[in-house]
C-alpha cells in the first residue's frame, strides 16, 4: 500500500496571529513548503483563525512556488483549508499573476516598467 506523506502548515500558529499580511512571514511558509515538496509531501496550509489575508502575503508563500515548481506539481500537493470566498479569490489572482510572471518574466518586467515609468 503506498501511503503519502502529508504536512499540514497552521499559518496562525506560524505566523503569531490572526492576520497574514507580511511578506517576511509569507517567505517562511513558502520555506516550508519547498522543503516539504523537495521530500515530495503533499502540503495542506490551514488558515483557520486567519482573518485578514492580503496578496502580499499569498505572493511571498504561494506565488514564488511558481518559479520553482511546475503548475501541475503545485495543483497535485498544495491543498488550502479554511479561506473564505474573498481569500479565495485573491489567492486565484495572485495564482494567476505568478504563472504569467514567471512564463515571461522579462516581457512582465518591461510590461510594468512601461506601465510605471512611461518609458
Amino acid at each position: 500500500m503506498n501511503q503519502e506523506k502529508t504536512f499540514k502548515i497552521n499559518i496562525y500558529e506560524i505566523i503569531g496571529g490572526d492576520a497574514a499580511v507580511s511578506s517576511d512571514d509569507g517567505q517562511i511558509i513558502f520555506e516550508r513548503i519547498d522543503k516539504a515538496f523537495k521530500e515530495n509531501y503533499l502540503v495542506t496550509l490551514d488558515f483557520k483563525n486567519v482573518d485578514l489575508i492580503v496578496s502580499t502575503f499569498l505572493n511571498a508563500c504561494i506565488g514564488q512556488l511558481y518559479g520553482f515548481y511546475k503548475s501541475e506539481f503545485i495543483r497535485n500537493h498544495l491543498k488550502v483549508e479554511n479561506l473564505s470566498d474573498d481569500d479565495l479569490m485573491i489567492l486565484s489572482k495572485v495564482i494567476e499573476r505568478a504563472k504569467q510572471y514567471f512564463i515571461d518574466k522579462k516581457g512582465f518586467e518591461d510590461s510594468a516598467n512601461k506601465a510605471i515609468y512611461g518609458s
